[in-house]
C-alpha cells in the first residue's frame, strides 16, 4: 500500500483542507508529510518544492490567505482546486486520479484547470517527471474536449468507448451515426447514442465487437505507468523504507496543529471569559463559608467543592468532545493517502491542547478557592489546583476517547453527556458512597469523578480541625453544645464513608487517563478499518 500511494496522487471530488492554515502553510506541511526522511531534513528542498508548487499552480496571489471554508471568506473555488491539485503531487507521483476535476467551476475556470493538467502531464510541476494523468469530467464543453488527448467512455461500467479523443469523431461514423461538423463529438455521443437503454447495450455491443475494442490491452495502464520513474524531489529512485519517521510526523502534525490553534482565538477567549465567571460566581454564591468553620456551612463546603467537580467535568467535555468527528474526512483522506499514522495525528491533536487545557483548568482557581475560604494552609491549596488539573487531564482524555468512537459530532455530545451523567451520580455526594447499590459499585469504583471527589473532600477536610457548633446552627435545632453532627473535619469524611487518605487515587485518575486514550486511538483505528 506505502509503495501504490507514493505511485499515485489521488485528488477527490471535494476539495478538503484545514480551513484555518494559508495556502503556503499548507503546501509547506503537507510536502513535509511526503518527503522522505533525507529531504525532511533538509529544509531548504522542502521550501524549494513549495515555492515550485506555489508558482507552477499559480497560487502565488493567494500564498498568503488563509483556505477558509467553501463559499465563505478565504480562497475562490479555482484556487481551492489547483491547491488541491498542488497537494497530490507534492511528492511528484507518476499517476494521477482527478475525480470530477471541473465539477463547481465555471467554463473558464474548468479548461483553466484542464490546461493546468495537461502540463502536468507532460511534467509542469513535477520536476520534468511526465504523469499520467487520469481524470472523470461530465459534461466536457468543445474546449475542454479539444485539450484531451486519451479518452475513456463508460456505460454502465462497460467500456463504449477508449482510445484517442479527437477519433472519437470518426468512431461515431462507422456506428452509422454521423456527427454534424461543428458540433462537440461528446455531448453527441452522450445525447444521441445514449438516450435509451437499447442505446447503451447498443453502443457498448458495438465496441466489444469492434477490432478496436479487441485490441485494447487490458494492460494498458499498467505500462503507461511504468514509462513514469517513481521519483523523489531529489531525482533518485524513492524507497518504501525511506518515509519519515513516526516522531517526525508527531513533530510536524504538532506544528499544523498549534497554527490551528493560535488562529481560532474565539474558542481560546470564549473558555476564558467562561472560565473566569464561572470561577467568580461560584465564589461569590458561597462567599466566606470555608471561613465560619460551623455544622451548617459543611453541607455547604461540599456543595461547592461538588460543583467545581462538575463544571471543571462539563467545561472540558463539552469543548474537546468533538475534536475528531469535525475533522473525520480529512483525516480519513490524509490517512489513506499513507502521510501519517494514526498514533502521530492523535498524540498531535491531544498534546497540541493539553498546556491550554492545563493552563485554564487551574488559572482561575486561586479565585474560588479564596474567596469562598476553603483553607489558608498553602499545602492545602497547592493540592487543590493540582486535583483540578488531575481533573482537566481525566475528562479530556474521556472526551477524547468518545470523540474518537462517536460518527459526528452530534453522536459525540450524547455520549458525553451519558457519560458524565452516569459517572457523576455515584461519585459520593448525590448519594453516599456506601448507599450505592451492590450491582452498581462497579460503576461507583468505575467513575473518574468518584476519586477525584475523594481527593477534593480528604483535601479540605482531613486536617480542617474542630467544627464549632454555632448559634445559628442551635437556632436551627441543627445541634447543641454537646451534640455535634461533625466533631471535626474527619467527622465529615467518616460520615461520607471516605477514608482519611487517598493516594491511590491519584495512580488510578492517571490510569483512567491513559486507559481513555489507549481506547481512543483503538477506536480510531477501528474505524478507520471500517472505511477500507
Amino acid at each position: 500500500r506505502d509503495e501504490l500511494n507514493m505511485m499515485v496522487g489521488n485528488q477527490n471530488q471535494h476539495d478538503l483542507f484545514r480551513e484555518l492554515l494559508t495556502v503556503r502553510e499548507h503546501l509547506y506541511v503537507h510536502t513535509l508529510l511526503m518527503m522522505d526522511q533525507t529531504a525532511t531534513r533538509d529544509r531548504v528542498v522542502v521550501g524549494k518544492r513549495v515555492e515550485e508548487l506555489i508558482e507552477q499552480l499559480d497560487l502565488i496571489k493567494c500564498q498568503n490567505t488563509i483556505i477558509g471554508f467553501p463559499d465563505e471568506s478565504g480562497i475562490s473555488g479555482g484556487e481551492r482546486r489547483r491547491l488541491s491539485i498542488a497537494t497530490v503531487i507534492s511528492n511528484k507521483p507518476s499517476l494521477l486520479f482527478l475525480d470530477e476535476a471541473t465539477s463547481g467551476l465555471d467554463s473558464y475556470k474548468a479548461l483553466e484547470i484542464i490546461k493546468l493538467l495537461k502540463k502536468i502531464a507532460k511534467g509542469h510541476g513535477t520536476g520534468g517527471n511526465r504523469v499520467t494523468v487520469i481524470a472523470t469530467i461530465h459534461q466536457p464543453s468543445a474546449r475542454i474536449f479539444g485539450e484531451l488527448e486519451e479518452l475513456l467512455v463508460l456505460v454502465q461500467g462497460h467500456t463504449a468507448y477508449f482510445g484517442p479523443a479527437n477519433q472519437l469523431r470518426s468512431y461515431c461514423d462507422t456506428m452509422d451515426t454521423q456527427c454534424p461538423p461543428f458540433t462537440n463529438p461528446a455531448e453527441f455521443f452522450l445525447e444521441n447514442l445514449m438516450e435509451s437503454k437499447i442505446d447503451r447495450l447498443r453502443v457498448r455491443d458495438a465496441w466489444t465487437s469492434s477490432k478496436r475494442g479487441s485490441d485494447t490491452k487490458k494492460h494498458y495502464l499498467l505500462s503507461a505507468v511504468k514509462k513514469n520513474k517513481v521519483t523523489t524531489t531529489t531525482g533518485e529512485e524513492e524507497s518504501v523504507d525511506s518515509r519519515i519517521s513516526g516522531l517526525v510526523q508527531l513533530r510536524v502534525l504538532l506544528y499544523r496543529e498549534l497554527i490551528d490553534r493560535r488562529r481560532n482565538k474565539i474558542l481560546t477567549i470564549v473558555l476564558l471569559v467562561r472560565t473566569c465567571v464561572v470561577m467568580v460566581f461560584v465564589g461569590s454564591m458561597y462567599l466566606g463559608l470555608g471561613r465560619q468553620s460551623d455544622q451548617t456551612a459543611v453541607q455547604s463546603i461540599n456543595g461547592a467543592l461538588f460543583f467545581l467537580m462538575v463544571n471543571q467535568g462539563l467545561a472540558f467535555m463539552i469543548s474537546t468532545v468533538n475534536t475528531f468527528p469535525k475533522e473525520l474526512v480529512v483525516f480519513r483522506r490524509e490517512y489513506s493517502s499513507g502521510i501519517y499514522g494514526i498514533i502521530p495525528y492523535y498524540l498531535s491533536k491531544s498534546l497540541s491542547n493539553f498546556l491550554l487545557d492545563m493552563i485554564l483548568g487551574v488559572m482561575f482557581a486561586p479565585i474560588v478557592f479564596y474567596m469562598v475560604g476553603f483553607s489558608e494552609d498553602n499545602i492545602v491549596f497547592g493540592t487543590f489546583l493540582a486535583i483540578l488539573a488531575m481533573i482537566t487531564f481525566v475528562t479530556t482524555s474521556a472526551a477524547y476517547m468518545i470523540s474518537c468512537l462517536a460518527a459526528s459530532e452530534q453522536v459525540a455530545y450524547l455520549l458525553a453527556i451519558l457519560f458524565i451523567s452516569f459517572t457523576l451520580v455515584p461519585s459520593g455526594f448525590i448519594i453516599q458512597l456506601d448507599e450505592v447499590p451492590d450491582y452498581y459499585i462497579w460503576l461507583r469504583e468505575s467513575s473518574p469523578y468518584t476519586w477525584v471527589f475523594r481527593l477534593l473532600m480528604v483535601n479540605q477536610w482531613r486536617d480542617y480541625g474542630p467544627i464549632e457548633c454555632s448559634s445559628t446552627d442551635q437556632s436551627k435545632g441543627f445541634c447543641t453544645p454537646l451534640e455535634r453532627p461533625f466533631e471535626d473535619g474527619r467527622a465529615v469524611l467518616d460520615f461520607y464513608d471516605i477514608k482519611s487518605d487517598h493516594n491511590e487515587a491519584w495512580i488510578i485518575l492517571g490510569g483512567m487517563g491513559l486507559v481513555y486514550h489507549i481506547l481512543g486511538v483503538s477506536a480510531l483505528a477501528f474505524k478507520n478499518m471500517q472505511c477500507h
